[in-house]
């Protein structure tokens, strides 16, 4: 173990297992509230996963009220409208149930109960000054990590930018963790969903603000999740797969909230302020490219990647054992069917200027082991137009 001195954060209450959204009341009453806001989108809602989450609430004496309206990449309307109805119904808690969307909404909805907006002036690292309400995640995804993470991104339309708010306050309190929420997931969102979970684990492996612990928990993410993102996307009602990657999505959502990431998701942001890509999709088709261009100065981490990815590496050099890790990443996008091409989830070239430049004043990816300049992150998104 490198002698070395780092920062773990990570406050929330973690509660796992099939059918523990059973106990959220007992979570909301711990926390003291009594009137709540639960923020997801109507396909969680039609999907009946509301209807499970409400029923309990509801028959402990809470009053509970729905914003149903979450969009994929929020936008910062929408987050305003969320925290309307928060204000209006005297809610003193929010719970996130859904994908990130909407665990990222119920988090600036509580930034905003107790911080005056808009939500975009918290842009940044802790730029939040007072303790938002409590919140409370149920993710219905295995991706985003933002059960565990410090940060919300919102959209801001007016501009196409993704803002990203990240402070230490800006944590839920408890997360619940049912991995049978998830076993009615269609198959593409199980792929991308799960790729975005992979950019975290493997992002979070190679960026310079790792440290040992972050390092153990992100190739403890990479194992799992090239072990059994497979199976889950071949049949999203196996249980078992649901769980494995419910565990690994937090895993490694608690690798990048204190490890950081690199060039892949400043580029995935960009391409979902300007052409609203997918977000899991979009850092599925940067991580194999900005992997490769760290190949250089990352060559032994990437073959540790390689290695708990399956790949047999004994023996091979150092260089030859990092490109199996980039193949493997590729190969694992291709066979679950996540698109490989930029041109086929509508990026066209003449944006590559302005996604070169929102990329670049992200920030984000300073923490890459090899940063690009705008020219180089202007060629990454070329090759993999």
């Amino acid at each position: 173990m490198t002698l070395s001195n780092w920062l773990f954060y990570a406050p929330t209450k973690i509660v796992f297992g099939p059918g523990s959204v059973a106990s959220i009341a007992d979570e909301v009453k711990a926390l003291g509230a009594s009137k709540l806001l639960i923020a997801t989108d109507k396909g969680v809602a039609g999907a009946g996963v509301l209807k499970r989450v409400v029923q309990p609430l509801e028959a402990a004496g809470l009053a509970v009220t729905v914003y149903d309206g979450v969009e994929p990449n929020p936008s910062v309307t929408t987050v305003e409208k969320c925290y309307a109805l928060f204000v209006q119904n005297g809610c003193e808690l929010a719970i996130g149930l859904g994908g990130g969307s909407s665990m990222d909404t119920a988090k600036a909805t509580c930034i905003l109960a107790t911080n005056p907006g808009p939500i975009t002036l918290y842009g940044g690292a802790n730029k939040v000054p007072n303790t938002p309400a409590p919140s409370i995640a149920i993710p219905t995804t295995a991706g985003t990590g933002a059960e565990v993470t410090q940060t919300c991104v919102v959209t801001d339309s007016t501009r196409n930018y993704k803002v990203s708010v990240r402070s230490t306050l800006n944590v839920c309190k408890t997360a619940v963790l049912d991995p049978l929420l998830l076993t009615s997931l269609p198959s593409a969102v199980v792929a991308s969903t799960g790729m975005d979970a992979l950019s975290h684990a493997v992002e979070s492996y190679l960026s310079s603000g790792s440290s040992v612990l972050t390092e153990a928990l992100s190739l403890e993410a990479t194992r799992v999740i090239a072990k059994r993102l497979r199976a889950f996307v071949a049949n999203p009602s196996d249980e078992s797969a649901a769980a494995d990657m419910l565990y690994a999505s937090m895993t490694a959502g608690l690798a990048f909230s204190n490890g950081r990431l690199t060039a892949v998701h400043a580029i995935a942001h960009a391409l979902g302020g300007h052409f609203h890509v997918a977000h899991g999709v979009a850092c599925s088709l940067m991580l194999a490219p900005v992997m490769e261009f760290c190949l250089p100065v990352a060559a032994e981490k990437l073959a540790k990647v390689a290695e708990v990815m399956g790949e047999d590496v004994t023996g091979l050099p150092k260089d030859q054992a990092a490109r199996k890790a980039v193949d493997a990443v590729a190969k694992l996008a291709k066979d679950i069917g996540v698109p490989t091409r930029l041109t086929q989830v509508g990026v066209t070239a003449d944006k590559i200027d302005v996604l070169a430049a929102d990329s670049d004043s992200s920030g984000i990816q300073n923490t890459t082991p090899r940063i690009p300049s705008i020219e180089e992150i202007k060629t990454l998104i070329q090759t993999t137009m």
